[in-house]
């Protein structure tokens, strides 16, 4: 008999709790469901804005090596079936004194070409080029691994900036200077690479190249 009144009083409890509470809230209907969300576009809105659509998600890969060109082809054919949409180098293999050993030296393009045309043909949409000042003659300090300010020297600012320029010119996709057969624009540039560790000049060096 105990047992019984302990359970009535326990249905009576359940049932008066779930009447206070009230009835569980409707399930929504296919009529008010809400609309499927759609890629998103980049946007030139406030980052703090709630109401801006979230910029894309690019997934790449990087440290593609570019010291030889079937390497670079051979890459490229391997991560294409992945279907990445986008690719970034191995930075050392095309710094500021790789591309330009000397001051009055010609800038030669020729891996960052390679590199830029081969992945596009493969289907990479979005490369990032990665741009480091380290160079044997310009740079603050320029000891490999043991140098502490990569950034140019006062005087060889102005050929810095030359030489970024000139990149970015040369794969923006404006019909002016362009490297021959570009299918895309480079858009995302790097400057410098890993501040923390292969670029510990002073903050104020690495804004002045900024």
């Amino acid at each position: 008999m105990k047992h019984r009144k302990f359970g009535f009083y326990t249905l009576l409890v359940l049932s008066w709790l779930f009447l206070a509470c009230g009835a569980p809230a409707a399930l929504p209907t296919a009529t008010s469901a809400a609309p499927a969300s759609t890629l998103a576009v980049p946007t030139t809105e406030p980052i703090n804005n709630p109401a801006a659509p979230a910029p894309p998600i690019i997934v790449g890969v990087e440290y593609i090596l570019l010291d030889q060109a079937p390497r670079v082809a051979r890459q490229a054919a391997a991560l294409a079936p992945i279907g990445f949409g986008g690719a970034k180098h191995y930075a050392e293999h095309v710094e500021w004194g790789v591309m330009q050993p000397a001051p009055d030296a010609a800038i030669n393009f020729s891996r960052l070409d390679n590199f830029v045309s081969t992945f596009q043909a493969h289907g990479f949409t979005e490369l990032v080029i990665t741009l480091k000042s380290h160079s044997s003659w310009a740079s603050v300090d320029a000891r490999p691994l043991l140098g502490k300010n990569a950034s140019p020297k006062a005087e060889y600012r102005a050929a810095y900036a030359s030489w970024i320029s000139q990149v970015v010119e040369r794969y923006d996709g404006d019909g002016h200077d362009d490297m021959a057969g570009l299918q895309f624009p480079v858009r995302y540039y790097e400057i410098g690479s890993e501040f923390s560790s292969y670029e510990p000049e002073p903050v104020a060096d690495y804004l002045t190249m900024l």
